[in-house]
């Protein structure tokens, strides 16, 4: 009788310790305490219609000016203001629900531009928007997260879709970060500018930040963009070569790749899409490999092309999606990141040198059947090199001109390698003139190892003239001549004297055509000084000797990654 108490008793003791634990180790368990989750949503300015231009911020229907008016509504809520995420939802008739417009409470601050996630929605240039007040410490159903947020009365905005040139900044982007985040910064100045009308003058090194109240996780990698060019005689008709003006294909965009992942701006205004990666370009999500090491387009023929983890993705489509990636099912290999595209009509398509074979392989190439293959083997050639098989380190590969016709001797293009057995650089230039023999692509090779500071060069570029070639180490810029008798190089700047490093150097081109703005005629280099103060100098390319000149120095950015040309839309 005793023994069954003391059983009893010990159960007792075990469900009330049980019990007790399972009341302090909230932890472990969904439980809500006393959350705060009242809230409300003032939106006594939020009554009549807004209007908004492209390209600008929310203005109030009726009022004498169309200056941004303040849409930041006042939220009333007993617990932590911190709880609280908000985001701006416009109506979507196409799927009949919101979908997310823009993130944060105040819409003062959101540009409007005509980017996909707009235009998709619906054709008329009216459109409903309401605030959604999101309390992140109360409990969230897995799936049905609308339960947990609160909603503003909705608006209605409507659109004035047309908007003017000046609208639109035209000029150099600038993609610098400080170590641990990036941003682009805008030069809109005469030199970056197709109309030399001395009208801009703008340097804002955090134009992206500014749009977007944020800046662009992870350090600089690549900016690249994806449009194309084409004549318009409304410009200049007088002229045999009027002025090119931008129109997009495809997905029209600004592509960002950082050491933290990809990012997507609306090309316009650099204004951040939400949602979506580098993937965009593809015809599924699924096809990428989420490791993206280079971008290249060749506007003036619609071409273009991606390397994802050693993976080539290229066509000629006029910019659809990238719907599959090369392949040879008699070998395996991993592309470099640099390449070039060929382009025009000369069947070759695109070049890329595969670090498992040390070869380079031609991609979309009809004179070889199309595919992927590597280009001939010419081991008997007295050139000095093998293009089937290097036996030796891609190091730099650069087209000399964007866009030249065949034949003419700037068409060529080069590439820095780093032979296997001796670690000695040489140059390899090869010519994919549609005049040539296939088999002799390979033009010429120029032994590099007894240039001044040649183990130590960081950055390599060649331009138009054979003059204008140029290393840099991380403290000097060199003039490379490789083209002449002596095979030298010269000093042409010593950073290293202003107490400054290169970060970034390359011959400004233009994807099209090298008339058109200074394509082919600046060398920019960026550098960072010892307060982490980073400087982007500009200079004049000389038209028959290759030596520079300085023209501008741009300061107010941190360390420069990477540059390219942000044309205005005409």
């Amino acid at each position: 009788m005793n023994s069954r108490y003391l059983k009893y008793g010990i159960l007792i003791t075990v469900c009330i310790w049980f019990l007790q634990s399972c009341y302090k180790d909230l932890g472990n368990y969904n439980y809500n305490t006393s959350v705060a989750t009242s809230i409300s949503v003032d939106t006594t300015d939020l009554v009549g219609t807004f209007k908004v231009n492209m390209g600008e911020k929310l203005y109030k229907a009726g009022s004498s000016q169309t200056q941004p008016t303040e849409i930041n509504p006042a939220i009333t809520y007993d617990g932590n203001s911190t709880d609280l995420a908000y985001e701006w939802q416009i109506w979507n008739a196409n799927v009949s629900k919101f979908v997310l417009l823009h993130e944060g409470k105040n819409l003062s601050e959101y540009i409007w531009t005509p980017n996909v996630a707009i235009s998709a929605i619906m054709p008329v240039n009216t459109y409903k928007l309401r605030l959604a007040v999101t309390n992140m410490k109360a409990l969230v159903s897995d799936t049905d997260n609308e339960t947990n947020k609160t909603f503003s009365r909705v608006i209605d905005v409507t659109v004035n879709n047309t908007f003017g040139e000046e609208s639109i900044l035209e000029g150099l982007m600038v993609l610098h970060s400080d170590g641990e985040s990036s941003d682009i910064g805008i030069i809109a100045t005469d030199e970056f500018t197709y109309f030399d009308d001395g009208n801009k003058n703008v340097v804002d090194p955090t134009y992206y930040s500014r749009v977007n109240s944020a800046r662009i996780p992870g350090v600089g990698k690549q900016i690249a963009k994806r449009s194309y060019l084409r004549s318009n005689p409304r410009y200049n008709p007088d002229s045999s070569n009027p002025a090119h003006h931008i129109r997009f294909y495809g997905n029209g965009a600004i592509y960002i790749y950082t050491s933290q992942g990809s990012y997507v701006a609306d090309y316009f205004y650099l204004q951040k899409e939400l949602g979506t990666d580098y993937r965009k370009m593809f015809i599924a999500d699924g096809l990428g490999f989420n490791k993206p090491q280079s971008y290249q387009t060749y506007d003036a023929s619609y071409l273009e092309a991606i390397v994802d983890d050693g993976h080539f993705f290229y066509q000629s489509s006029g910019g659809g999606p990238f719907t599959s990636y090369y392949v040879n099912t008699t070998f395996n290999y991993y592309a470099a990141p640099q390449f070039v595209i060929v382009g025009g009509d000369n069947g070759i398509g695109a070049v890329f040198f595969d670090n498992l074979s040390k070869s380079f392989m031609v991609a979309a190439g009809s004179y070889y059947g199309g595919g992927i293959s590597r280009l001939p083997n010419n081991a008997n050639s007295t050139v000095g090199f093998n293009p089937a098989a290097m036996k030796a380190e891609l190091i730099h590969f650069e087209k000399r001109s964007y866009y030249m016709p065949w034949g003419h001797p700037a068409s060529t293009s080069i590439a820095v390698m780093k032979d296997d057995a001796t670690n000695n650089l040489y140059l390899a230039e090869f010519d994919f003139d549609e005049n040539s023999e296939r088999e002799r692509v390979a033009y010429r090779r120029k032994d590099m190892q007894h240039l001044p500071e040649i183990n130590n060069a960081k950055f390599f570029s060649f331009g138009l003239i054979r003059e204008a070639a140029y290393y840099a180490t991380e403290g000097k810029l060199y003039q490379y001549r490789y083209d002449n008798t002596a095979n030298d190089a010269l000093l042409a700047v010593s950073y290293a004297d202003f107490g400054e490093k290169v970060t970034m150097m390359k011959i400004f081109k233009e994807e099209g055509w090298d008339n058109a703005y200074n394509s082919n005629k600046l060398v920019l280099v960026g550098t960072l000084d010892a307060s982490n103060n980073g400087k982007l100098y500009v200079y004049d390319i000389h038209p028959t000797n290759g030596t520079l000149s300085l023209k501008n120095t741009y300061t107010g950015f941190g360390h420069i990654d990477d540059v390219v040309l942000k044309h205005n839309v005409y």
